[in-house]
């Protein structure tokens, strides 16, 4: 029975999805694409043998290139066989039935997929507005003779238009390589989406190049390495796109798999068991008891500072900042046992147990920090009065402080400025931390030290320091910039002083003189030792050590790491470790060996740079751990005597191990016989290799064997990891590990290797001539590298079981390296048993260059910023792998989520076996004590007289004793807990304040001169110091109030004012009230508790490296009530908020289309509001923290806060806890609290425009400039809706009802007659008195010197070569700011300056004398033409754009392109057209090759600047047609609008063919017209002194003008080309 066909119902019931959303408005190519993969998926619904038969009917609606990509069969629409079968004549009975059957199957294909089309058909036509749709629609029939492909194929070519810039980044994006962190199916969607994109833009994609992008995709990863060279070798025939992603599919499953596999999994962890000890009381107890004897230590130490300071000398450096914090955390301990209180009890069981029941991280305001799991701020049921919810353990918003210090049983303290980050380095750590070469080469020629970089930059010392001239061997000199002193503690100030030499190659220390300071240079052939004692050298005495280069025989040494400051590296996590922790984290680290072999080596001095590790730690901390057990068991014969006793001393020779005395394991034998018996074997340089067997996981990648070096002179053994064991493979391996012999010095001699090794080894021997020999046949035990594989395969396994249980398995090559060092540390060479083998090869070995940790452990990777988003965690799960040997303090890391190795020097440990070592508190407080016993007893021993007044040291060990002092006494006298924050003054009401004597200087006899503004404009807006509002207002605001001094014609500061008695009253009472406004009052003003005062200790630890400081700004407002005003605003450059700081402020072109919007609706106004304390009123979740200096504050803040209890080093610390002008948050916090209040009264942010807003429905828009708002309304009773709006949340709001200032402009508003006009009164006067001009005897009419432009020449006369002077830093910041008072004021009003301001800038980073001139024309031009207004008239609110270029006008073959922005007039005015809402002029910076391209690029400029003018006047309600472009060149409107052809002018950058997707947009249209209309001209060049006089007249209106009658004539001659 045949099978029916399909109806439309039937399929549509199949389809996943059923309805497709409909597009709202004109179809894109997204939405466009988004319908076609929907119907991807219902098209695959119905299977068909059409196309392959795989894929169903997606062929109907595919384009047949991109469904070759799926199927070699390609789709063929059926055709339909007609209403009955035709039979032969003449046929049988079983022809005709078979013919019947093959007519059924063709009708019910083609019926399938004709009703597949009408079922997909009817989807497309519901989800798309039938407009677009039109033109397919036929008139009579409809869309019924038209398909679904051809359908989708019309709205891509209409409506989903694919630009050339588009296909680039298409192409972009297809490149882009395989991202590991993610499944490869993904990396296939791309590469499909891609080939899609191509094929809708008829530029398809063949099967290679698809194969071939997604080839080398994959194979840039490095994780499929195998895995392509399979690919390659596979049959032409099989490489398809579909093979393709099944193959590496597989292939990625199969390395999931692998990466699943986890050392718990391979049993490796299985000896292991989770244990939770609790801290061990007996060590507690110890801790305690060395506390206690270090307070008590110290205190007396302390004592004896005091009365020994003339005995002190230069030769200790000031004390580090983490000294000093851990001094006062002993004087505190001190103060508590001056009182006789005894150390603390270890808690009882039970008040154990009641800890372990809270929360380590919790906190509640009322409560305090000791709570219980699940209470916290927010759930707390019992809050006291003022309880905040959102307090935490990080902001506890002025909560309880109660149990501060209390500590989790679990949780380790960490010291307060423990951190890994460097940030937080002090200056004495920068050294340490910098990438600079650390190494010099010791110099016996050298005469003094000479460094090519300070090796302690924070103590420079310049005064009277006279340079140095050094003689190179060539013949050349060097000049010394400044003296240093190298970080050597331990020698004397005549042999660490050195000199600078920046162009110094390498550092050179002189061994010259450090002889001459009394120390000893003791040379050996591969050493270089400094010292005390000629004679003896114990290992105490030795200061400075150096090895010898093997390649030039030079003598090198890192002096950098002599030095003992590394408290604050990055990675130091063992300074000075002591506990049990450190010490077992140090044993994992070494790979867990051989209590008994770890302790020799110790003993032999081979772990000398590991903090702490020595014999009695490990047999005191490091107890038997199964894991070693687990992998170092070995069979134990029981009851079975030895045969070889008798042959021990027969077979020494033989022995590989070294030669021991185990009867004393204290002292190494040093005897004759040993000594001989090592020197016999010195030249014997034999190897021996030989192979592992695999290892039960194959790496990632790809190895699974090892191959074993041995060197039998160093007694070392070196393992390389190799994929098999192929000839090939195995010669690798031997070359790399014979060619690092080599380099190290132990070329071999004779190799020793199985009967198995390949030719090519033999092979590679014998050039090099290195003799073989095989060992016997059978006796593979005569090979020592057996022995050796044995020993390293217990290390390594032993290393293997302490990893962590997920460690991935198989990343467990990349131990290797550290298996190898840690192993050869383990070892005695052969030539000289007291070095280890390691050391033999490399040199010493540099724990605190090179740290190591447990292998295997997991590890939290530092993100840097520049690597995550903003909301990203700061850290990142990984694996530790490893050491990095060429990099100083780092570590290998393998992040599984990016599956790749990375370095890094910021990490956190987590390590599975033990705890991660921190240094307590104690303990830090116990090192701290002994090292500063230690340098005040070497004082003590030193007679030598000084003088304590010149003593720098000596002063500062005074200050730092008498704080310790103060403490101590502070402490014993006050056992009141203090707030964490001073919230009022806690002095007593009947006790006096303590009084602040105060030098008052002499009073200042100079004339201060207040230059007001005009009487009747309103306060512009205070901008913050750092530019996060509008940038354009800067200078505007300052020259509109400052304070003048009449001489200088300077700004005064609050400082100089209040140093004049005439001006002291006024302006202290001025910066009281400001004090008063911000903190909680004084006697005149109210307080807005937006600041409070607190000490420095209250601020938190990790913030006070965000301290700022306040900046005072005073002005003069005659107008207002408050005449004298003083602001204080903050720093805002060292404010480091981590969030978002851009704030929606309005520019001046938005404030201009809205003014013209005014003028030009019926019956609109203007008005403008000014919310007082805008910023003042925003609270902020994260609080700020700011010093103001104590002289600065008038005394009755003083008195009434109680400041000078407060203060600290003449410094007053404020919390800042709302917004304040100057902080980079206050813009935005106080934006967002604008827009959810006015939300609430139906106001909104516009989408596309910053700062403007709008209400639903009421007729009123409003543009905000910081705190101004500029309100366009039509009926005063919507204006009222938003000002009652505005006061529900603010108090202050001043109404101007006029609109008479806005932006710093004045506006004369006129409705009778239709026009305002815009100025700035008084501004030109102002900028021309403070920059000191002196007012020039002829008229200038041009602000730039007029030559004559030669057009088409690369090279003008204007810029010929300026062989003037540089200027100094003086006359270049006046450049700087006369060009920044200027470039406002020309964009605000008077356009005539942009093209010299813009010539100018270009200047302004090297100017010279001409550059002064420059000036000097530009401010006569300002004196002539001070005065400048901007009239706007009705307007049909529709944007016109000139624009006009010119050709290698400027320097270094550039051209400059011009633009003027109006609006156009309602009714035309043809020859006084409105004013411009924006004039520019630009250089363009690529090199254009002829005329028209200029004029072309011109126009794109033009039109980009011109888009957000649109966006503007739209969302204000003023639709938009396209906008015309006015342009002179016919040749570029050909280019731009395709009605030519182009030939040389296809070299043009692809961005400027944006211009073209614009115009066919429809949002453009680009128009000729003769130059002599163009108005852009202007901006393009300079003009002669004649066109300048009389352009103004064309650009700006003057009341004043006589000649308004001849306006026609004036424009006609004034738009002439120059």
């Amino acid at each position: 029975m045949a099978v029916k066909s399909q109806s439309v119902d039937d399929i549509v019931s199949k389809f996943p999805i059923k309805t497709i959303p409909r597009i709202d408005g004109e179809p894109t190519y997204e939405s466009i694409n988004e319908i076609m993969q929907m119907l991807y998926a219902n098209a695959a619904t119905l299977p068909t043998t059409t196309g392959g038969g795989t894929h169903g009917h997606i062929g109907l609606i595919m384009k047949p290139a991109l469904y070759s990509t799926l199927s070699e069969i390609p789709y063929t629409v059926p055709v339909d066989p007609g209403p009955l079968p035709i039979y032969e004549p003449g046929s049988s009975g079983l022809a005709r039935q078979q013919i019947t059957n093959e007519f059924e199957e063709s009708k019910r294909i083609f019926e399938n997929h004709y009703n597949m089309d009408l079922a997909l058909k009817a989807l497309i036509i519901e989800a798309v507005e039938a407009v677009y749709l039109e033109e397919k629609r036929d008139r009579y029939t409809g869309f019924l003779t038209v398909t679904a492909r051809d359908l989708m194929t019309h709205l891509l070519q209409r409506y989903g238009k694919i630009t050339a810039s588009d296909l680039m980044a298409n192409k972009r994006r297809m490149d882009e390589p395989l991202d590991p962190s993610v499944p490869i199916d993904v990396y296939f969607q791309r590469i499909d989406e891609c080939v899609q994109f191509a094929t809708d833009a008829e530029t398809a994609y063949t099967p290679q190049q698809i194969l071939q992008t997604a080839y080398y995709g994959i194979s840039s990863s490095n994780l499929y390495t195998d895995a392509c060279k399979e690919w390659r070798r596979k049959p032409q025939a099989e490489k398809t796109w579909t093979n393709f992603k099944t193959f590496f599919a597989s292939e990625y499953h199969e390395l999931k798999e692998q990466e699943k596999t986890t050392a718990m999994g391979q049993g490796y962890h299985s000896a292991n068991v989770v244990r939770q000890n609790a801290d061990d009381d007996a060590l507690i107890v110890e801790s305690l008891q060395h506390l206690a004897l270090a307070a008590t230590t110290d205190k007396q130490t302390i004592a004896q500072l005091v009365e020994s300071n003339a005995k002190l000398t230069e030769n200790i450096g000031k004390l580090s900042e983490k000294l000093t914090q851990a001094l006062q955390t002993i004087a505190t301990l001190s103060g508590s046992a001056n009182t006789g209180s005894s150390a603390p009890k270890p808690k009882t069981t039970n008040q154990l147990k009641f800890d372990l029941q809270m929360d380590p991280v919790g906190y509640c305001w009322s409560h305090g920090y000791k709570v219980k799991l699940g209470h916290s701020s927010a759930t707390c049921t019992r809050k006291k009065p003022g309880h905040q919810d959102t307090a935490t353990r990080a902001d506890i918003m002025g909560g309880s402080t109660t149990n501060k210090n209390w500590v989790h049983p679990h949780c380790v303290i960490v010291p307060p400025n423990h951190s890994h980050n460097a940030n937080n380095a002090d200056s004495s750590d920068y050294m340490f931390n910098s990438c600079a070469n650390h190494y010099a080469i010791l110099d016996s020629g050298a005469t003094d030290h000479y460094l090519h970089k300070n090796p302690n930059p924070s103590h420079v010392s310049q005064a009277g320091y006279n340079p140095v001239t050094v003689s190179l061997p060539n013949g050349n000199t060097l000049t010394s910039t400044q003296k240093c002193t190298l970080p050597l503690c331990a020698m004397n100030a005549q042999a660490t002083s050195g000199h600078v030499i920046p162009n110094l190659n390498k550092s050179l220390l002189s061994i010259g003189k450090f002889c001459d300071a009394n120390y000893t240079a003791v040379f050996t052939n591969k050493d270089v030792k400094i010292c005390k004692s000629p004679i003896q050298i114990p290992e105490h005495e030795i200061l400075l050590t150096g090895h010898r280069n093997a390649k030039n025989g030079l003598y090198v040494t890192d002096f950098h790491n002599i030095s003992t400051a590394h408290s604050a590296n990055k990675v130091d996590h063992m300074q000075n470790a002591t506990t049990k922790n450190s010490i077992t984290f140090l044993y994992l680290a070494a790979f867990s060996p051989a209590i008994s072999t770890l302790t020799q080596a110790i003993q032999k001095g081979f772990f000398h740079s590991w903090p702490g590790f020595t014999v009695n730690a490990i047999k005191k901390y490091v107890s038997d751990m199964p894991h070693v057990s687990a992998g170092r068991m070995d069979h134990v014969r029981k009851n079975i005597r030895s045969t070889k006793l008798t042959q021990i001393h027969n077979t020494i020779s033989h022995d590989l191990r070294p030669t021991q005395d185990k009867r004393n394991t204290h002292n190494p034998p040093h005897t004759v016989d040993t000594q001989d018996y090592y020197v016999h074997i010195e030249h014997l340089q034999k190897i021996y290799t030989d192979q592992t067997g695999r290892f039960p996981i194959t790496s990632s990648m790809g190895s699974k064997y090892c191959f074993i070096l041995y060197s039998f002179d160093a007694n070392a053994i070196l393992v390389e990891p190799i994929k098999n064991r192929s000839a090939s493979e195995l010669l690798r391996a031997h070359n790399k590990l014979v060619q690092y012999l080599i380099q190290k010095g132990y070329k071999p001699n004779m190799h020793y290797l199985d009967n198995e090794a390949p030719q090519s080894i033999k092979s590679y021997d014998t050039n090099n001539k290195i003799k073989y020999q095989l060992v016997p046949p059978f006796s593979h035990r005569r090979n020592a590298a057996e022995r050796a594989i044995r020993t390293w395969k217990n290390h390594f396994i032993t290393g293997l079981c302490s990893v962590d249980p997920n460690f991935p398995m198989h990343l467990w090559d990349k131990l290797i390296p550290q298996s190898e060092i840690t192993l050869n540390l383990l070892r005695p060479s052969r030539r000289n048993p007291n070095i280890s083998a390691y050391e033999a090869l490399n040199g010493k070995f540099n724990y605190d260059a090179t740290p190591l940790a447990p292998p295997g452990c997991k590890v939290i990777a530092f993100e840097s910023p520049q690597n995550r988003n903003t909301f990203a965690p700061h850290g990142v799960q990984a694996w530790y792998v490893g050491p990095t040997m060429e990099h100083y303090r780092c570590y290998k890391i393998y992040v599984p989520k990016t599956r790749a190795e990375r370095i890094c020097d910021t990490v956190s440990f987590h390590p599975y076996l033990c705890k991660s070592p921190v240094l307590q508190p104690i303990e830090q407080a116990v090192i701290a004590a002994n090292k500063l016993t230690t340098a005040l007893q070497n004082f003590e021993k030193q007679n030598t007289p000084h003088n304590t007044k010149e003593n720098k040291t000596i002063q500062a060990l005074e200050t730092l004793s008498n704080i310790f002092l103060q403490r101590i006494k502070h402490k014993s006298n006050n056992n009141t807990t203090q707030s964490p924050r001073v919230m009022e003054s806690t002095r007593n009401p009947g006790t006096p304040a303590p009084r602040v004597i105060q030098q008052t200087p002499a009073p200042m006899h100079r004339q201060i001169h207040v230059i007001p503004p005009d009487p009747t404009q309103a306060e512009p807006a205070t901008i913050p110091r750092k530019h996060r509002y509008n940038t354009r207002l800067n200078v505007a605001n300052h020259g509109a109030h400052a304070i003048i001094d009449a001489d200088t014609g300077r700004s005064l500061e609050y400082r100089q004012l209040i140093r004049d008695p005439k001006h002291k009253e006024v302006w202290t009472t001025s910066m009281s009230n400001e004090i008063g406004r911000l903190a909680q009052g004084n006697n005149i003003v109210p307080g807005t508790n937006t600041m409070f005062f607190i000490t420095y200790e209250n601020i938190p630890n990790n913030r006070r490296k965000d301290i700022t400081y306040a900046k005072i700004v005073v002005d003069y407002r005659p107008h207002k009530q408050e005449k004298e005003r003083t602001r204080i605003t903050v720093g805002g450059n060292l404010i480091n908020y981590p969030d978002n700081v851009s704030t929606k402020t309005a520019e001046v072109t938005t404030a201009k289309i809205l003014i013209n919007s005014t003028i030009s609706t019926p019956n609109a106004q203007f008005c403008v509001f000014d919310i007082g304390n805008f910023y003042l009123g925003t609270p902020m979740q994260r609080y700020e923290y700011m010093f103001i200096y104590i002289k600065d504050i008038p005394p009755d803040i003083v008195n009434q806060y109680n400041l000078n209890e407060l203060a600290i080093d003449g410094k007053v610390y404020v919390e800042i806890r709302k917004g304040m002008y100057g902080l980079p948050q206050a813009g935005i916090l106080a934006n967002e609290l604008l827009q959810k209040n006015l939300a609430k009264f139906g106001y909104h942010q516009c989408r596309h425009t910053p700062g403007l807003w709008r209400h639903k429905i009421r007729p009123i828009v409003f543009v905000l400039v910081v705190d101004d708002f500029g309100v366009k309304y039509v009926g005063k009773e919507h204006v009222m809706h938003l000002l009652n709006a505005l006061k529900t949340f603010y108090n202050k709001i001043s109404i101007d009802w006029e609109g008479k200032f806005f932006c710093g402009i004045k506006l004369q508003w006129d409705y009778k007659n239709k026009h305002v006009d815009l100025s700035m009164p008084g501004y030109i006067q102002h900028v021309l008195h403070k920059y000191h001009h002196n007012p020039s005897q002829r008229k200038q009419y041009a602000p730039y010197p007029y030559q004559q432009i030669i057009y088409g020449q690369k090279v003008q006369k204007p810029t010929a070569i300026d062989n003037t002077p540089a200027l100094n830093e003086k006359d270049k910041k006046y450049v700087q700011q006369v060009i920044g008072a200027l470039l406002y004021y020309a964009r605000a009003i008077d356009c005539t300056m942009l093209v010299t301001l813009s010539k100018l800038s270009h200047m302004q980073a090297k100017p010279t004398h001409l550059t002064l001139q420059l000036i000097q024309h530009l401010l006569d031009y300002c004196a002539t033409n001070p005065k400048a207004t901007i009239r706007y008239k009705p307007s049909d609110m529709i944007l016109k754009i000139h624009s006009d270029a010119s050709y290698l006008s400027e320097p270094k073959a550039r051209s400059r392109c011009g633009g003027h922005f109006y609006l156009g007039s309602k009714p035309v005015r043809k020859y006084t057209p409105n004013g411009a809402i924006l004039n520019s002029t630009n250089v363009i910076q690529t090199v254009v090759t002829s005329a028209a391209e200029a004029e072309y690029v011109s126009l794109y400029m033009n039109a980009k600047t011109g888009i957000p003018m649109r966006h503007t006047l739209i969302e204000m309600g003023h639709p938009q047609p396209p906008t015309p472009i006015q342009t002179d060149n016919t040749t570029a409107v050909g280019i731009a609008t395709d009605s030519i052809k182009q030939k040389y002018s296809k070299a043009l950058d692809m961005r400027w063919y944006w211009l073209k997707d614009q115009i066919k947009l429809k949002r453009y249209d680009v128009y000729f017209k003769p130059g002599s209309q163009n108005k852009a001209d202007y901006f393009t060049k300079n003009h002669s002194p004649s066109h300048h006089r009389q352009s103004r007249f064309t650009f700006l209106h003057q009341a004043n003008v006589a000649m308004q009658g001849c306006v026609e004539n004036l424009y006609i001659h004034v738009c002439g080309v120059a």
